[in-house]
């Protein structure tokens, strides 16, 4: 199942949402199975969100924002803040900043994640971004990413994505990458 699930229904976008101090564990090991998911690409986004001293550990993925997708910048969920994050032992994604513009990550530690053995819907990262504008991923550790086939890497700039800043994070350990940037077969990045 899943672990703290915000969504809605109707197409409404929602607003102001604060997670502070959790410790959300043992959620379901499948795809779609989220420890923290926030938002989940049904024709909604969300908006004013802050993700603060949240640990996230054993599920499938850590924590997932998600918006209105894809490629449409005006419809994606907005002012998003993710910190003080400790995510860990997850079978796919650490964190994953989707369909979002002016996000930020930050003050973050991600390590032990893409742990499926064998490959479902995408292949994992630790700390990533994907259909993205004017997101920021700072002062972060990823360790020890994994994944079944490719990616495994520390950290990601994804397709339909633009002005991104990635600054002062710190990768190590992983099975791939510190650093990659997609959308070379003609999607913006």
């Amino acid at each position: 199942g899943l672990g703290l699930y915000i969504d809605g229904s109707n197409n409404a976008d929602l607003y102001g949402f604060t997670l502070t101090n959790l410790y959300v564990h043992h959620g379901g090991m499948n795809d779609g199975q989220h420890l923290i998911l926030v938002g989940l690409y049904q024709g909604h986004s969300v908006h004013d969100v802050l993700i603060d001293n949240v640990e996230a550990s054993n599920g499938w993925r850590g924590i997932e924002i998600g918006g209105k997708c894809c490629n449409i910048p005006a419809s994606r969920s907005t002012n998003i803040t993710i910190r003080n994050a400790n995510v860990h032992d997850v079978q796919s994604d650490g964190i994953l900043t989707a369909s979002s513009n002016n996000a930020l990550t930050e003050n973050s530690l991600v390590y032990n994640t893409g742990l499926m053995s064998a490959l479902q819907n995408h292949t994992p990262n630790g700390l990533w971004t994907w259909d993205c504008d004017n997101c920021t991923v700072q002062f972060n550790e990823v360790y020890a990413s994994h994944s079944p086939t490719w990616d495994g890497g520390a950290f990601d700039i994804d397709y339909f994505t633009h002005n991104n800043t990635y600054q002062y994070n710190y990768g190590h350990d992983n099975d791939a990458y510190c650093m990659s940037i997609f959308g070379g077969d003609g999607n913006d990045v």
